[in-house]
Formats: C-alpha cells, structure tokens, sequence
C-alpha cells in the first residue's frame, strides 16, 4: 500500500514538475503525510534496533559480572591458605 502511495506521487511530481506539484495543496499534504510515514517508520526501525542492542549488550554484562563472581568464589574456597 505504501509503496503503491510513493510510487503514485513519484509519478505525478515527474509528469507535473515540482512547482506544478506542489501548487495543489492535496499533492503537498499527501507528500507531508508520506514524509512523516518514512519518518515514523525510521524512528521505529532505530529505536528497536537501539533497544535490541541495549539489551545484548545488558545480558553480556550481567552474564561476565556473574561469571567473574563465581570464579572468584572458585578461587577462594581451593586456596592453600585457608583455615
């Protein structure tokens, strides 16, 4: 559907000249409208690929401060100086 809407008024801003496209003020809010569909779907795209990394990055953290807790308890119940 979207590609169907830009496709359309890709056409029209060719055949009609960008003056005499944006001399209709449907051609420029259907324009507005598709520039704010991109924007929104752009804004979406980046904020669950930040969200997503934020994550990874989280659970990596929490996996090595776990993992370097542990050994550390390895290490001190196989010391020689324990009592």
């Amino acid at each position: 559907m979207f590609a169907g809407l830009l496709w359309q008024e890709c056409k029209q801003l060719y055949n009609e000249g960008v003056e005499g496209y944006m001399s209709s003020l449907f051609n420029f809010i259907d324009f507005t409208s598709l520039q704010l569909y991109i924007a929104s779907f752009t804004l979406r795209y980046m904020s669950f690929y930040k969200v997503k990394t934020s994550f990874e990055r989280n659970v990596l953290r929490m996996f090595f401060i776990c993992a370097s807790f542990l050994i550390s308890k390895w290490h001190q119940n196989k010391s020689p100086c324990k009592e």
